[in-house]
């Protein structure tokens, strides 16, 4: 799967009621392993992101692995052409984002994310995109957005009232991705 984006199988959750909304599309939950399907490669359509070069994430930085799943999985984007923006400051837009592609194998923006799950109370309607995400605020919007598609998470006790950086969400969403595959 290395250099390659991949094409993630939708598989309906088992919480029903959630699907159910009246002019939604369906709610869905990727092939993470979360039903035992499996993620597939789309030879045909594949991009190759072998090619891209983050600047600020080199192969020996502590994110490096975390950046590059999030990356090709098509769950977080650079902020550049070159740079992922490791260091900057994660928005409630980044974690929405990767949690809409999860959910809908689709991307969006930041905001229609937000305002989508706020019709399924994972998320406020007052949030915006660009606020700065928290340790807690992330620990608790994957806590909501798992109940919602029926998926067992335990929250961390010590999650951070602090802000957390694009590299810390990129490795709580692969730490995430990862625990869901079991």
């Amino acid at each position: 799967m290395e250099g390659h984006r991949v094409q993630l199988r939708r598989v309906l959750t088992p919480n029903a009621d959630i699907h159910k909304k009246e002019g939604r599309k369906p709610l869905f939950f990727c092939g993470c392993g979360v039903y035992k399907t499996a993620l597939f490669l789309n030879p045909f359509g594949a991009a190759d992101s072998s090619e891209v070069e983050l600047e600020d994430v080199p192969e020996d930085s502590e994110h490096y692995e975390a950046v590059r799943f999030v990356f090709e999985y098509g769950l977080m984007e650079p902020v550049g052409e070159t740079s992922f923006g490791v260091d900057e400051t994660a928005t409630v837009g980044d974690l929405a984002i990767a949690l809409y592609v999860l959910a809908f194998d689709e991307t969006t923006d930041g905001q229609d994310a937000i305002d989508n799950f706020a019709e399924y109370s994972i998320m406020s309607k007052n949030a915006k995109a660009d606020d700065p995400l928290t340790g807690k605020a992330a620990d608790n919007l994957l806590a909501k957005f798992s109940d919602a598609v029926g998926v067992d998470y335990a929250k961390d006790p010590e999650a951070s009232a602090d802000p957390i950086t694009r590299g810390e969400l990129a490795e709580l969403i692969t730490a995430y991705c990862y625990a869901l595959m079991g």
